[in-house]
């Protein structure tokens, strides 16, 4: 089923896509997702997220307030291959950056245990 076109200005455009700044180059779109979860280390939060992150394809997730110390597993469940993290101090705090390498660069600039500055 091929899709349906729609006029979009000086350019085709997918219907249900969004245009590019730019018709003549192809420019990969950034979808960030991010969520304050209150808690990620449920089965049902995975399962929520897992289904999330097929659906948006998110090239960056930012998940806040996990209250986990280490995110490395649930990075891996999520597909993705990169994280930057602060882990959670008791049952309070936890974040975590996930990306794939091969769609962003980020450089991590300072992490806290109550925050993280990167650079996309």
């Amino acid at each position: 089923m091929k899709a349906q076109k729609e006029k979009n200005g000086p350019f085709q455009v997918e219907k249900g896509k969004y245009p590019i700044h730019n018709p003549h180059k192809e420019t990969p779109l950034m979808n960030f997702i991010i969520w304050n979860v209150m808690g990620a280390n449920s089965a049902n939060f995975r399962r929520q997220c897992e289904a999330m992150v097929k659906m948006h394809k998110p090239t960056m997730l930012v998940l806040l307030e996990t209250r986990m110390g280490e995110h490395k597993r649930l990075t891996e469940v999520l597909k993705f291959d990169s994280q930057i993290q602060s882990a959670a101090v008791g049952l309070s705090g936890g974040i975590v950056i996930m990306w794939k390498k091969d769609t962003l660069k980020l450089s991590d600039i300072s992490i806290t245990s109550k925050s993280i500055h990167v650079m996309v």
